[in-house]
């Protein structure tokens, strides 16, 4: 009997322990409404491009307190609306992103400039609400660097 209160013991402080780890709803839906940006920008940009893009957060250093209450949602669109756009500007920009960007990441990043880079086919986003990349210059960064 002591053996079975001591293992029914373990599993509900188990539950209640995971229950304190588990992220809040409120961090889940602004985490789910930042996938779906992501996820449909890219899908625009496969579908201009002529390319099967995958994309991806890197959320383990994301800090929602910093980004919601200091900074605002960050701008995940940017990368894949500048691939598209790239894209629009000719076949040999198409060509070039087929062979050029296999993934699209998003990544929390130090400094205070948003900025791309470019490495073995993953083009990483590291979104800062500076508001000093916008379309025009993430799209001449993407030509740049295929």
């Amino acid at each position: 009997m002591t053996r079975h209160l001591t293992t029914a013991s373990f599993i509900i402080l188990s539950l209640f322990a995971g229950a304190s780890r588990a992220e809040p709803l409120e961090i889940q839906r602004w985490k789910a409404d930042r996938e779906k940006d992501l996820k449909l920008a890219v899908d625009s940009a496969n579908k201009w491009c002529g390319t099967s893009i995958t994309s991806r957060f890197d959320w383990s250093a994301f800090n929602y307190d910093d980004y919601v209450h200091k900074f605002g949602a960050p701008n995940v669109q940017l990368a894949p609306n500048a691939v598209e756009h790239a894209c629009r500007t000719g076949d040999d920009a198409k060509a070039a992103v087929k062979k050029a960007i296999t993934t699209i990441v998003i990544k929390p990043g130090p400094g205070a400039d948003s900025r791309l880079e470019l490495k073995d086919g993953e083009l990483d986003m590291y979104p800062v609400l500076d508001h000093n990349m916008n379309i025009e210059t993430a799209r001449a960064w993407v030509l740049k660097h295929l």
